[in-house]
């Protein structure tokens, strides 16, 4: 699955007055890349990279249909880092998370993709409550903290978002 993604499927750059947010998604090549809404939760101080980051996976019925592919930003493109795919049999609604190493002031991209190309929706796309979703969490004073996060009803067959992970300020 993580073969199927390119460089040129997403574009990252910074928002302006933006510092280690995410900043852009797209949903697939040459797509116009769009600003990633910013989260309304309070920000916590980030005062150095001495922290743990995570893939987070929270599957639907079809565990075995959704795969999680980290990329860090090399030049112009993309190279492959990680690739997570929770397999079967996998309860609906749970959400697994696996360790990942990422580097302070670094680009990423992290995309999720749905095999069947139904999202991760229970194939039931108007009800929202049973959307599971693939992010990348950080802990800041002991809380987990999404920097990037792709819900399952905001695509059908795969979708990126690429981030930065903040130096120093708040998350």
């Amino acid at each position: 699955p993580g073969s199927s993604y390119t460089a040129s499927a997403c574009t990252c750059f910074q928002v302006p007055g933006n510092s280690g947010a995410p900043v852009v998604s797209c949903d697939g090549p040459n797509q116009t890349p769009q600003p990633t809404p910013q989260p309304t939760e309070s920000p916590l101080p980030v005062s150095s990279c001495d922290t743990s980051f995570d893939i987070n996976v929270k599957v639907d019925t079809w565990s075995e249909e959704i795969t999680a592919t980290l990329f860090k930003r090399d030049g112009n493109s993309f190279d492959l880092i990680e690739t997570f795919s929770p397999g079967n049999n996998v309860a609906a609604g749970t959400t697994l998370i696996s360790p990942t190493s990422l580097a302070c002031g670094e680009q990423y991209k992290i995309c999720a993709s749905d095999s069947y190309g139904d999202g991760i929706n229970n194939n039931s796309q108007n009800v929202l409550s049973d959307d599971g979703f693939v992010g990348i969490t950080m802990v800041v004073a002991n809380e987990r903290k999404f920097m990037a996060l792709i819900k399952g009803n905001e695509f059908s067959s795969f979708k990126c978002l690429c981030f930065t992970v903040p130096t120093g300020g708040s998350v």
